[in-house]
């Protein structure tokens, strides 16, 4: 639609969308729908071809390769430049199949997330997908929802929206009958109804966002930080080889070829493939377990986490309100009852906790609305004067004890024993107080004081789930604005605690705190990142937002208002707390992998660099050529890396840093046992012939050892059996492949040669495996 529909009169916009406050029928929704098209702002990611071929030519790693292929060929080196070109070909295709699982992850994402909106078809507002709003639709909106399309305001009630993405205001701005509202925007107060005008990609939002480009990726500082340092490693030594190779007047044609080869093995391009990979899958095991990801760069910070914050409703609960029971002050008739409950249920906003329970045992009435002030979580409370059978009424719903203290109803020790009562047995209450007036009416009480009963039931798994995250060493604290009996009984019932904290303040001596207020929680999060406490946030409100934001990781439920959702890394769609224990486990298992791939592939760039060094030094032969030294590499860093997808080992504790004092004490008692071993082979085979076939074989069974060891595989594991099997039918093809052992120039090889490698291969294994005894190699 034409957003010239932004400045023009309401009546004028009504009549150019042809609908008014009735809202549109199914008919009339689906014919615009077809018309219009769906109201979606972002689409999913398409893969460029042309533009992943120039950003691939200005990879410096394919222009170093480019460049060696040229000098191979110049200098006649023919199958050191083929395979050099294998090299190039091959990290063009782990590159692009690294792209094609980012991109993969992204459209997963946008198919998986949707929003719901309120909207009046038939003239009864429903809950509906909001892809499926179209011009004309009327929208009710309340605090915590995100405006889901342009729109014209025609009822506000205290209505303030957060245009922050528009204008870079943080601070929230009043809205009144006819104003506009744009899609993108948040209600932060107040409620309001009003008609869409523009959806999709013609809202405002829609058109700045077309402007912005492809998405871009992000790294990981942590990981590549030392993979950089190894590399740079890596490069000293080959230019202090390359100065060697000057000193003692080494043919400098083939030094450079050596240089180009060790430099290409301490790059490891199977990398970020793998960790796409692993990444992707990491997002499907965890959507199978109703958890929505959000931020994919969020996943390692999973395995980080030592605090998680949480509300007892919809995770430790099952967030399933049930309508239980009716009390009032005093005795009223049925009909007086459906009339208090169908007033209570028009107050309600439909995505409320308590609409969908409360509306199956209520006939609904006529009601006209007179004048609002919406429920917000500072009063806790809202009051309404609406008309009634041409009678007009005040009715203030909220918790009970705010009711009480802000407004005059009539109270006594019953009432109070019986909220208490009811509060201890874990039940949720929601208050209500009425009165009828009139233009003489100087009433000062309140005529009918009460509170309506729901049930939430603990879930089943909530205590072994509690069980689970003290396993992991995770602190859990549960906040809540319930009653501190409330929250002690269901806090008693999961094994968590039986002392209740009512009153804020910031020691952390306790694990139950009730009536938490949504800044409070903020502050807890804050307090405990500044005691480098690594925190998780559970939150569905719009005031849990600055706390989510802040948190390490941020949870939002699937319930919760849009704002909650939007700044969250995760969505837990169906509530359950044990999927966050799940998505723990899962975020160590990927940190742990991270772990293991690094100490493997740098233990084994490092070992071969060190040991070419040294060669030089001493003027000796070379321990391989450099076509074996590139297709070892080659060899280690993809099937080792595509292999780590299927690591299963976490770690009991939280890991603040992938690279910690265990990584660095593991890295180097692996090389040094390695070099040792090394060394060993390479001067024990120095005057024999076929010291390069020899060392080649040792260099393909070292790494199947350090492997085996770091993932520390049983026998009977069917992964371990399948990963040996294809590694020795590697070994296999390499020596029975006529052209694949003449491009490696491999001679060959005696049993007594192939004996003694194995037996070498077999003192590594020990020498890991003492190692993991005396805890000296552990992640």
């Amino acid at each position: 639609m034409d957003q010239s529909l932004s400045k023009i009169s309401l009546e004028e916009v009504k009549k150019n969308l042809n609908a008014d406050e009735k809202g549109l029928t199914s008919q009339e929704a689906q014919e615009r729908l077809e018309k219009f098209g769906q109201n979606r702002i972002f689409q999913p990611p398409k893969f460029n071809w042309f533009k992943f071929f120039l950003d691939e030519l200005r990879n410096p790693f394919i222009i170093l390769l480019s460049i060696s292929f040229l000098i191979s060929l110049y200098f006649k080196y023919f199958k050191e430049a083929y395979l050099i070109l294998f090299v190039i070909l091959f990290q063009l295709i782990l590159v692009y199949f690294h792209k094609i699982f980012s991109y993969k992850s992204l459209k997963s994402l946008y198919n998986f997330l949707k929003n719901t909106a309120v909207v009046k078809r038939d003239g009864k507002w429903t809950v509906i997908d909001s892809n499926f709003i179209v011009p004309g639709d009327v929208l009710r909106l309340s605090s915590g929802d995100q405006v889901p399309a342009d729109s014209r305001i025609l009822k506000s009630y205290d209505l303030s929206v957060n245009e922050a993405f528009l204008t870079g205001e943080s601070l929230p701005v009043e809205k009144k009958n006819s104003d506009t509202l744009w899609a993108g925007s948040f209600v932060v107060s107040g409620e309001g109804e009003a008609i869409v005008f523009s959806t999709g990609k013609n809202t405002y939002f829609g058109k700045i966002t077309s402007t912005i480009g492809e998405i871009k990726e992000e790294t990981w500082e942590e990981i590549w930080k030392i993979g950089k340092k190894i590399l740079y490693f890596v490069l000293i030594l080959s230019f202090a080889i390359f100065i060697l190779a000057l000193f003692e007047k080494i043919d400098l044609k083939e030094t450079f070829i050596y240089i180009i080869s060790i430099i290409v093995s301490a790059v490891p391009e199977g990398l970020p493939f793998a960790i796409s990979v692993l990444i992707f899958f990491q997002v499907i095991k965890l959507y199978k377990r109703s958890v929505l990801t959000r931020n994919i760069n969020a996943i390692e910070n999973l395995g980080k986490i030592e605090v998680i914050l949480t509300d007892k409703t919809g995770t430790i609960t099952e967030g399933d309100f049930k309508y239980v029971g009716f009390y009032s002050s005093k005795k009223v008739s049925k009909d007086e009852e459906n009339k208090i409950l169908a007033f209570i249920l028009s107050n309600l906003h439909p995505k409320s906790l308590f609409y969908n329970s409360l509306k199956e045992h209520v006939q609904e009435v006529e009601i006209t609305v007179k004048k609002k002030k919406p429920f917000d979580s500072k009063h806790k409370y809202s009051v309404n004067t609406f008309e009634f059978n041409n009678e007009k009424y005040i009715l203030v719903v909220g918790a009970p004890e705010y009711i009480i203290k802000n407004f005059n109803v009539k109270t006594s020790k019953k009432i109070f024993d019986e909220i208490l009562s009811l509060t201890v047995q874990g039940n949720r209450l929601l208050g209500w107080a009425i009165k009828k007036i009139n233009k003489n009416s100087k009433k000062k009480f309140f005529d009918n004081f009460g509170f309506l009963i729901f049930s939430d039931k603990i879930r089943e798994s909530a205590k072994e789930t509690i069980s689970k995250l003290k396993d992991l060493n995770v602190d859990i604290f549960l906040v809540t604005g319930d009653f501190p009996e409330t929250a002690r009984n269901v806090a008693q019932k999961i094994n968590l605690s039986d002392k209740v904290k009512d009153s804020f303040d910031l020691d952390f001596d306790c694990k139950v705190w009730a009536r938490m207020k949504p800044e409070e929680k903020f502050m807890m999060v804050k307090e405990l990142k500044r005691q480098s406490k690594k925190v998780l946030m559970i939150g569905d409100g719009i005031n849990d937002a600055p706390a989510i934001k802040e948190a390490d990781v941020g949870f939002s439920l699937n319930s919760g208002t849009d704002v909650a959702k939007d700044v969250s890394d995760f969505i837990l769609m169906d509530g359950n707390l044990d999927n966050v224990a799940f998505s723990l486990k899962e975020g160590r298992k990927f940190i742990m992998a991270i772990k293991k791939l690094f100490l493997v592939i740098f233990t084994l760039s490092s070992d071969i660099s060190i040991l070419f060094f040294f060669s030089y030094l001493l003027n000796l032969p070379k321990p391989l050529y450099p076509n074996q030294v590139l297709f070892i590499n080659i060899v280690q860093d993809t099937l080792l890396a595509l292999f780590l997808i299927f690591n299963e080992d976490f770690s009991k504790f939280p890991s603040k840093k992938i690279f910690d004092k265990n990584l660095t004490k593991s890295f180097i008692f692996s090389l040094t046992v390695f070099l040792l071993i090394s060394f060993f082979v390479y001067f024990f085979s120095l005057s024999k012939p076929n010291l390069k076939t020899i060392y080649f074989v040792y260099s393909l069974f070292a790494p199947l050892v350090l492997f085996l060891n770091i993932f520390r595989f049983e026998g009977k594991d069917k992964k371990t059996f399948i990963f040996a099997i294809l590694w020795f039918l590697l070994f296999l093809l390499i020596f029975k492949i006529r052209f694949i052992s003449e491009v490696l120039y491999l001679d060959n090889l005696g049993l007594n040669d192939l004996i003694f490698v194995l037996l070498v291969s077999l003192i590594l294994g020990i020498a890991f495996k003492i190692g993991y005894n005396l805890k000296i190699l552990e992640l």
